[in-house]
């Protein structure tokens, strides 16, 4: 399964910083591991969205509903008369908490991170349409990912 860390909504102070490309090598380390694993006929790509905003921007930049795109072709919001086609994908987006995100190095960043996606997780109700997903096997390969990785997790 293919997981894509959504370009992260992060504001304007974490322009001089490496957040963007600590969440890129993220990507990168999650998608070796999760390559060849299996959870699904009906989900073959799961994109997490991440948003980290200061206060002052946070009226602007709310997580989205959970959605699930079986097969959808849609226009492209940012080039005109260009598709994007979404499928077998399914879509979640959640807050990070700014201050503490904003000030941790990439190892703490990440605990930040693995612990705040798990515990979006134990709460997430999946879409009827993907009932068939294995939920807590991919919960526990998420966790093995994190600890292998050398997060330190908190109990959910």
């Amino acid at each position: 399964m293919e997981i894509a860390l959504n370009p992260p909504v992060l504001s304007i102070e974490f322009d001089n910083t490496n957040k963007f490309k600590e969440i890129l090598s993220l990507e990168e380390e999650m998608n070796l591991y999760f390559k060849d694993r299996f959870y699904s006929d009906l989900v073959e790509s799961y994109y997490i969205e991440f948003i980290c905003v200061s206060p002052l921007f946070r009226p602007f930049n709310k997580p989205k509903k959970t959605k699930y795109y079986k097969d959808v072709i849609q226009n492209n919001s940012f080039i005109q008369g260009e598709k994007i086609h979404f499928y077998k994908m399914l879509l979640i987006s959640m807050d990070l908490d700014f201050e503490s995100f904003y000030r941790s190095d990439q190892i703490e960043g990440y605990n930040i991170i693995a612990n705040t996606l798990l515990k979006f997780l134990d709460k997430l109700k999946y879409p009827q349409a993907i009932n068939s997903f294995d939920e807590k096997k991919f919960n526990n390969d998420l966790k093995d990912f994190f600890i292998q990785i050398g997060c330190t997790l908190q109990n959910n």
